[in-house]
């Protein structure tokens, strides 16, 4: 009993030292350098000690733009876990001038030697763009330099034009995660469902900005802020009796419901399956159909005579 409570303690204390604050990009503790083990999963090849994540809006070229950060920093224990360095990273492209972009990509390599910290930084000429089909593209990159024992970290700028494509998150990975944490700033002009998946353990949030007033179209505005955070999360192994990684897996998913013009009109986009139908059934290209072939149904059907 002494032994397991031992081993409890150096876990809860692990947590505690690494995953307490967000470090800065570049600035590393001793305790993650000298982590050699993960105890709640021994066969670990690697392990997150943070991940960040950051949605805002931002003025773009033709109104407002989803702008989303990412900051992950990774410890590599095993020789298996150093393909963690391979990053892809999808965005997407309407197929008519219009697109999202990844930006500001920083990515590093760091290990520790005799107390002093050797970093090998990632050269632009090694991101790649690769296009998957019309509408999708990934960028792809391999941090170098990488070895067990490397704590390996990068992050990005996403910018998308297209509202309905709010950043998802997802807390669970296929290495165990230390700390998770997402921060959305949402505006009026654009209302979300927020989707949760297996978020029993969510530590939630949710304020006005009041440090900060904005100015958009004439309208003056605060900030929603929506905090969501989750700590020491298992790894996510896959399971060939399961359906789908999507369907099991520790995220919060955003769906884009209303459209608030500064105008002051409302275009509703997610509307609930009651409204879905009666909208469906007045349609000149579905309706009419739909009741033509009731009534060919109807009249194929022969009349029954009861005898009395």
């Amino acid at each position: 009993m002494i032994k397991l409570f031992y081993f409890s303690f150096l876990t809860l204390t692990c947590i505690s030292v690494l995953a307490n604050d967000y470090a800065d990009y570049g600035k590393f503790t001793q305790a993650e350098f000298d982590l050699k083990e993960y105890t709640n999963d021994p066969e670990a090849a690697a392990i997150v000690l943070f991940d960040i994540g950051k949605t805002d809006f931002v003025k773009g070229a033709s109104g407002l733009d989803i702008r989303f950060k990412r900051h992950i920093r990774i410890k590599i224990l095993k020789e298996s876990g150093i393909d963690q360095a391979n990053i892809a990273i999808q965005y997407y492209a309407d197929g008519f001038g219009k697109t999202e972009s990844i930006e500001k990509i920083q990515a590093s390599s760091n290990i520790a030697n005799d107390q002093e910290v050797t970093k090998v930084e990632l050269e632009k000429d090694l991101v790649f763009d690769e296009k998957v089909n019309e509408y999708w593209r990934v960028k792809r990159f391999s941090i170098p330099g990488v070895k067990v024992g490397s704590i390996i970290e990068y992050q990005y700028e996403h910018i998308s034009p297209f509202m309905f494509n709010l950043p998802d998150w997802e807390f669970q990975s296929d290495i165990p995660v230390l700390k998770s944490r997402y921060e959305v700033k949402m505006v009026p002009f654009y209302e979300y469902v927020v989707l949760k998946q297996r978020t029993d353990s969510l530590t939630y949030d949710s304020y006005i900005d009041k440090s900060f007033e904005r100015h958009y179209a004439g309208i003056s505005f605060k900030e929603m802020v929506h905090v969501y955070e989750m700590k020491d999360i298992p790894a996510f192994y896959d399971d060939e009796y399961i359906t789908s990684r999507n369907d099991y897996i520790k995220k919060i998913d955003f769906q884009l419901a209303q459209i608030n013009s500064p105008s002051g009109g409302k275009t509703q986009v997610m509307s609930t399956w009651e409204k879905m139908i009666d909208d469906m059934k007045k349609n000149d290209k579905f309706g009419r159909y739909i009741k033509s072939a009731q009534k060919s149904a109807a009249s194929s059907i022969p009349s029954l005579k009861l005898e009395g």
